[in-house]
């Protein structure tokens, strides 16, 4: 199982880890998207306006693009790991960006129905996401 550094995605890893006698590994790279790096007060707007162009970054941020190759160079990382079923655990804007290359139709609208946590499975085809599912969880909403 492999998480972002970031310690609320290594807490959302850690059940099913424990569960399952895995270890957590950290890849620095699946930490969440960086909007700006000042305050955005409608750091809302710049979000949809992100979706609307895979180019556009505010204030210092990446773009969905930039988010997304970092990404998928993580993810490419954690395949060539040998796992059967690699489990990645990251955050919402990183993967929406993934699914919206996959699918164009995948967008701001789909990313604000994500949940917390979301479960999605990528199907790859030489190291590029070709397909994904969204699978139904419950949680204690």
């Amino acid at each position: 199982m492999v998480s972002s550094p970031y310690l609320r995605a290594k807490n959302t890893a850690a059940p099913f880890a424990t569960h399952n006698g895995l270890a957590v590994e950290v890849h620095d790279d699946l930490y969440e998207r960086v909007l700006s790096l000042e305050p955005l007060p409608d750091w809302l707007v710049h979000v949809r306006r992100s979706f609307e162009d895979f180019d556009y970054a505010v204030g210092g941020g990446e773009s969905l693009n930039a988010t997304c190759d970092r990404a998928l160079g993580a993810l490419r990382d954690v395949l060539g790991l040998g796992y059967g079923f690699p489990a990645v655990v990251t955050h919402g804007n990183l993967i929406a960006s993934i699914l919206g290359r996959v699918d164009p139709a995948f967008g701001f609208e789909e990313w604000r129905t994500m949940k917390n946590p979301d479960l999605f499975v990528l199907r790859f085809e030489a190291g590029t996401p070709v397909e994904f599912t969204r699978i139904e969880t419950q949680t204690d909403d």
